[in-house]
C-alpha cells in the first residue's frame, strides 16, 4: 500500500486520544495528550510512536499486535482479538481471531495500515 495521507495520519493520532492544537497563526501548532500536555510539535509516523500511542489503545480493546518479517519480501503486521473457548471442566482455552492484517516492504507502513483498517471498521460499526 502507498504512504498514508496527512489526513489519515492525523486520524490515527486522534483515534489514539491525542489532540492537535493549532493557533490561528499556525506556527505554534503541537500535539497534546488527553490531559492537554504538549507531546510533540510534529508526531512522526514511526514504530516508536505507533507502539507508544496506538498499540496500547489496541491492547486496551483486547487486541494483540504482531509484526513478522520475511526474508526478501517485507513485513506482515496483523491485529488479533483475544477470544476464549471452553475446553471442558478445566477452564478456557485462549485463541486469537485475526481482525486486520497488512503486508508492506516497510514495517511502519504494514503496522499503520493494519491499525487503520481497525479504525475504519470501528467507524462503520
Amino acid at each position: 500500500m502507498d504512504r498514508p495521507t496527512k489526513e489519515q495520519i492525523r486520524e490515527l493520532w486522534e483515534w489514539c486520544g491525542l489532540k492537535y492544537n493549532a493557533t490561528k497563526l499556525g506556527y505554534l501548532s503541537y500535539w497534546a495528550d488527553a490531559s492537554g500536555e504538549q507531546i510533540e510539535e510534529e508526531l512522526i509516523l514511526d514504530l516508536n510512536n505507533l507502539f507508544k500511542y496506538a498499540v496500547p489503545k489496541l491492547q486496551d480493546k483486547g487486541c494483540c499486535v504482531t509484526i513478522q518479517s520475511y526474508e526478501c519480501s517485507g513485513y506482515l503486521a496483523f491485529i488479533s482479538e483475544s477470544v476464549f473457548s471452553q475446553r471442558g471442566s478445566d477452564g478456557y482455552n485462549p485463541f486469537y481471531k485475526r481482525i486486520s492484517e497488512c503486508e508492506n516492504e516497510s514495517p511502519v507502513l504494514a503496522l499503520f495500515w493494519a491499525i487503520y483498517e481497525v479504525i475504519k471498521d470501528a467507524k462503520s460499526s
